[in-house]
């Protein structure tokens, strides 16, 4: 999915900034791989996504709106992000595993 991604050499920004008919115009041009990325996110499984991957992507082609399809891409694409586990490196990062935690204070203090 990220390889049809980088693909299209569209940015996800410059995709958000996009009018309406930018978009339209978009999607009449990528449908197939939007579609195909789409379905990859629907179907997620190894082997289930290999062999289900283009006859839900014709599904989506033929069912929905473009811009619905676009909609259902921008939602997908979000879900490729790393940010929450970039939050959850940082967290690591501060916390102390070898400090004592409040439980383990209190016990020693009584």
């Amino acid at each position: 999915m990220a390889r049809m991604y980088l693909k299209l050499g569209v940015t996800h920004e410059e995709l958000r900034a996009y009018t309406f008919e930018q978009k339209l115009e978009f999607m009449v041009k990528h449908t197939r791989t939007v579609s195909r990325m789409v379905a990859y996110a629907i179907v997620r499984g190894r082997v289930s996504g290999r062999l289900l991957n283009r006859p839900v992507a014709w599904m989506l082609r033929s069912c929905m709106h473009p811009s619905a399809l676009e909609d259902a891409w921008m939602i997908a694409l979000s879900t490729m992000s790393t940010i929450p586990f970039g939050n959850i490196i940082r967290l690591a990062e501060v916390m102390s595993l070898t400090a004592p935690n409040l439980s383990q204070r209190k016990q020693n203090g009584s």
